[in-house]
């Protein structure tokens, strides 16, 4: 994914490989792994290939497991990896913030959320996990 970046008095930003006189241009490699999925051990050693860099990227390095998803506003997030995880509302708002390690067993529950649309996001040295959750009645 390439995002680009300019000054609106440079003029408008209509495609990510135009040219312009000022601004910046930065490249991201996204991962996307199947929503609600733990891998079973052996499936950890599998690996998929990355086409945009044939670089290895192991399925468990993003792997992010919430549940259940929709819920009432009361679900449980698990991970792998150690990392750093951050809950926003629909309105990119800071709702919390963890950390999932051996200590918690990479696990946290969360519960008493309203109504709506949040992103579960983090990070750790494998990679960056994004999940969106569903608040129901």
């Amino acid at each position: 994914m390439r995002i680009r970046l300019t000054d609106l008095a440079s003029g408008p930003n209509t495609t990510p490989c135009g040219v312009s006189s000022y601004g910046e241009v930065e490249d991201y490699t996204l991962n996307v792994a199947a929503a609600g999925v733990m891998l079973e051990e052996e499936e950890k050693e599998e690996a998929i290939v990355n086409r945009e860099n044939e670089s290895t990227v192991s399925l468990d390095a993003i792997n992010l497991n919430v549940y259940p998803n929709p819920n009432n506003g009361s679900f449980t997030i698990k991970a792998i990896h150690d990392g750093t995880y951050y809950l926003m509302n629909e309105a990119g708002q800071l709702v919390q913030s963890f950390t999932l390690n051996a200590d918690n067993q990479y696990t946290h529950q969360i519960s008493g959320l309203s109504v709506g649309f949040y992103i579960l996001s983090g990070q750790n040295k494998q990679g960056i996990s994004k999940q969106k959750i569903v608040v129901t009645n």
